[in-house]
């Protein structure tokens, strides 16, 4: 009994994690679309790149595609792997945060409520959900951090390296971590620590180097370009805020509200008074990396952080852990008794679970309706539809590349409106980019307040039709025999499975 008593903190975040799996609707994000082509092409032996015959360096997330690209390489439906594998890393992360916490709290159930925190807060959940990479880069988190604290420094390091080679910034974390082994007065052989971490990183760099001609994914390069809002001051509150919403479950790009996690903000005081007052040395490490990631993305004002909620997400590991301190510590005072405190920390644990998995529901329900039934499905459904009438070897433009890349048919090539995906020195604007191009097709999501003269105007040579907010242009010499049939985009739309990978088995049109 006493054994079973132990292994509840583990168990009932991982159960949690699978449930929350298997039971909120999941709906892929674009960038995830990105993700599975990518991954798909190297599956198919054309090569790491999004399209076809391009060299160029644009998913931040090597090792997760390559992942991805594994699985692929026998024939698994793309979505499927995605889900799987976000599964199986959730699993891993909900085990990895109870594991954290018992090292740095000494006491597996402070790490078993900052895992069911993490695990159930809706930004985590809806942008696991969405495919992308964020468990399995919080895993390198706080694995790096657990070693930390073990006194294994060569393998903190290590898999803060290898953490670069899940998210490009987790760079930060191989920083913090390396400037805790330097000066930290206890370790030997200091620079021996180094050595596995250099090694991949140079590889890493190297070998991007050699097949991109860029060390650096081009979209961190050309994000780096982009300039901040009008005031550096205000979007600096901006991203402030988006960090501090993420704590709470609130989200503005996702369009969530305040969840049941505003009430942990006064256990999260709690837990930074506790440090304090225990001189908790061990969890210092991992708060200086959240203090560090934060002003990373705060001090540039580079405000384009807020359409990508992933970006915040890992502050939560630091702050769900003094959550998870400050929880317990008041548990224990009130309870007393060790084994009365294990089952109310039990009991807490999973009617947190079961609060937060109604609203988690409707979370994902209201996304999926938001996304899947607007943008990417209807993204999905135009570029079928011109798959089945465009010439060979045609270009669709875009703003969005991830679902129209990722449905399109084999022998089309997207092209970026943005320059996310195109070499650094390409810096076109859009209308220059298209008119240069002479490309086929535009697909547009139309901005709120934008009308639908205002894009027509600026491309006159193009044809235009729309599907809600999605505008698709046609090339003059093209638009007369693509009009007539476009009453085929909402059948299509209908009949569209985003829950699978689209199999191509129509021929390019003459």
């Amino acid at each position: 009994m006493q054994n079973i008593s132990r292994k509840l903190p583990y168990v009932i975040p991982a159960l949690t994690a699978l449930i929350y799996r298997l039971v909120l609707p999941a709906t892929l994000v674009d960038d995830a679309y990105i993700t599975m082509q990518t991954a798909r092409n190297i599956a198919l032996g054309n090569g790491m790149v999004f399209n076809a015959g391009e060299r160029i360096f644009t998913v931040t997330a090597p090792l997760w595609v390559f992942l991805n690209a594994a699985v692929r390489a026998f024939g698994v439906d793309s979505v499927i792997v995605v889900f799987v594998l976000g599964l199986i890393f959730e699993i891993i992360l909900s085990i990895l945060v109870v594991s954290l916490g018992k090292g740095l709290l000494k006491n597996a159930w402070g790490g078993g409520f900052a895992s069911i925190l993490l695990i159930t807060n809706p930004v985590f959940s809806i942008t696991s959900l969405g495919g992308m990479e964020i468990a399995l880069s919080i895993c390198a988190i706080a694995l790096s951090f657990l070693m930390l604290e073990k006194k294994r420094p060569n393998w903190a390091l290590t898999v803060a390296a290898v953490g670069v080679w899940i998210r490009f910034d987790n760079l930060i974390l191989l920083v913090v971590a390396a400037l805790w082994v330097i000066f930290n007065k206890d370790l030997k052989k200091k620079f021996a620590c180094f050595i596995p971490a250099i090694v991949l990183i140079s590889a890493y760099l190297a070998l991007a180097q050699i097949y991109f001609g860029s060390p650096i994914p081009v979209s961190i390069l050309r994000k780096a370009l982009f300039p901040g809002g009008e005031s550096w001051g205000i979007s600096v509150l901006l991203i402030a805020r988006e960090f501090f919403y993420t704590i709470v479950g609130k989200n503005t790009a996702y369009g969530f509200g305040y969840s049941p996690l505003i009430i942990i903000l006064p256990f999260v005081i709690g837990g930074i008074i506790l440090t304090i007052k225990r001189k908790g040395q061990s969890v210092l490490p991992l708060l200086s990396f959240s203090l560090t990631y934060f002003l990373a993305y705060v001090l540039t004002g580079k405000d384009y952080a807020l359409f990508f909620p992933w970006y915040f997400v890992p502050l939560l590991l630091g702050v769900y852990v003094l959550a998870g301190f400050g929880i317990i510590g008041l548990t224990k005072k009130l309870l007393k008794k060790p084994r009365v405190v294990s089952r109310a920390a039990g009991g807490l644990c999973v009617l947190w679970a079961l609060v937060m998995l109604v609203q988690g529901y409707n979370r994902a329900v209201d996304f999926r309706y938001a996304v899947s039934s607007g943008r990417e499905q209807t993204y999905a459904a135009a570029t079928v539809w011109l798959g089945m009438h465009l010439p060979e070897n045609s270009t669709i433009c875009s703003g969005e590349i991830g679902a129209i890349g990722f449905f399109a048919r084999p022998d089309i090539r997207v092209l970026d409106m943005v320059g996310l995906t195109r070499p650094l020195d390409d810096r076109r604007l859009p209308v220059n980019l298209i008119d240069e191009e002479n490309v086929e097709a535009i697909i547009y999501w139309r901005f709120p307040g934008q009308e639908f003269g205002d894009i027509s105007e600026v491309y006159p040579k193009y044809e235009w039709g729309e599907i809600g907010e999605v505008m698709i242009g046609f090339r003059d010499d093209l638009a007369p025999g693509l009009l007539e049939k476009s009453d085929e985009i909402p059948i299509i739309m209908k009949s569209i499975d985003m829950g699978r990978e689209f199999r191509w088995t129509y021929v390019a049109a003459d």
